[in-house]
């Protein structure tokens, strides 16, 4: 590996941990530089992954010491979403680079969109953990899971 793809890749490191502290979209930033330097888009998604993985656990590390997760919710929650990630992830096993590299463009600028324009827009201010949810969250993580 060249000292400019190293360079590269610690620089897009950087801007993509601030990014994902302070908006959470640091995939944007990742995803495309490891295409860009060479890696099979399949393969970069797969490995992208792995920060996202990463991010998410400590979120919920940092969630829980504030006792703010209701877990019975959570749980009832993660079952559309881990559904779509089942069929996702079987999904993207049958597509080709070209194709993986289509779906990703797709979602790093449906992201960008959402980082944009603040996700906060999506959010109900008055939501409150007793409210019952929405007849539409269940397909909704489904497809965020997909």
């Amino acid at each position: 590996m060249s000292i400019l793809a190293m360079i590269s890749l610690l620089a897009g490191g950087a801007i993509a941990g601030a990014l994902n502290t302070l908006a959470s979209s640091g995939s944007a930033i990742t995803l495309p530089l490891l295409i860009l330097l060479g890696i099979p888009p399949g393969i970069a998604n797969g490995t992208n992954r792995l920060s996202v993985l990463l991010g998410s656990l400590s979120a919920v590390l940092s969630f829980q010491q504030t006792r703010s997760i209701p877990w019975k919710k959570t749980f009832r929650l993660s079952v559309p979403l881990a559904a779509g990630a089942i069929l996702g992830a079987g999904f993207a096993t049958q597509l080709n680079d070209n194709k993986i590299q289509m779906v990703i463009n797709v979602a790093i600028g449906l992201a960008l969109v959402v980082l944009v324009i603040g996700s906060k827009r999506f959010i109900s201010k008055t939501s409150t953990n007793q409210q019952p949810e929405s007849l539409y969250i269940a397909p909704a993580l489904a497809l965020v899971g997909f």
